[in-house]
């Protein structure tokens, strides 16, 4: 595990796949915490580009030593929740001498690519796909009157 010094700007890069597929995580409905061991927990701001995100935990956002975990979650707190951790991400120490880096003097910048993490997903319908969002009951009348039909959307006519 890496150790590295509190007070650094720490970048982490995660990969995440969706039941096991490199599927996009643009526009799912995500939030990334990290938690120190003794459960204080920040949320971090992220970007993604494709099934990749970006993080970085502020060296002003960090207040405790020790191990550190990134969590996850899609549908926080709402149906169809999943969640996913990286354990042990890395170890904040107090000093420069207790760091595992080799580099000598003021790093601007440390950077943690993380290995690829599985969201488990198991929709309550029994129906999972990349593309489908929604699930909408209207009438045929209802699905004929549509003017733009929503290519996330699965309507069920009845």
């Amino acid at each position: 595990m890496r150790k590295i010094r509190i007070g650094k700007d720490i970048v982490l890069r995660w990969a995440i796949l969706t039941n096991g597929e490199a599927l996009s995580l643009e526009g799912r409905n995500l939030k990334l915490f990290i938690s120190h061991n003794l459960n204080s927990q920040v949320e971090l701001d992220f970007t993604v580009s494709g099934n990749n995100l970006e993080a970085q935990f502020k060296g002003v956002q960090q207040k405790r030593l020790g191990t550190y975990r990134l969590t996850l979650w899609e549908n926080y707190q709402q149906d169809n929740q999943s969640v996913v951790d990286y354990c042990n991400v890395f170890q904040l120490v107090g000093s420069t001498c207790q760091e595992n880096d080799d580099i000598d003097g003021i790093q601007t910048k440390t950077i943690i690519n993380l290995d690829t993490s599985n969201f488990e997903i198991i929709s309550k319908n029994g129906i999972y796909s990349p593309q489908i969002r929604y699930i909408q009951t209207i009438t045929q009348e209802e699905y004929d009157s549509l003017a733009d039909k929503d290519e996330n959307t699965l309507y069920v006519v009845l």
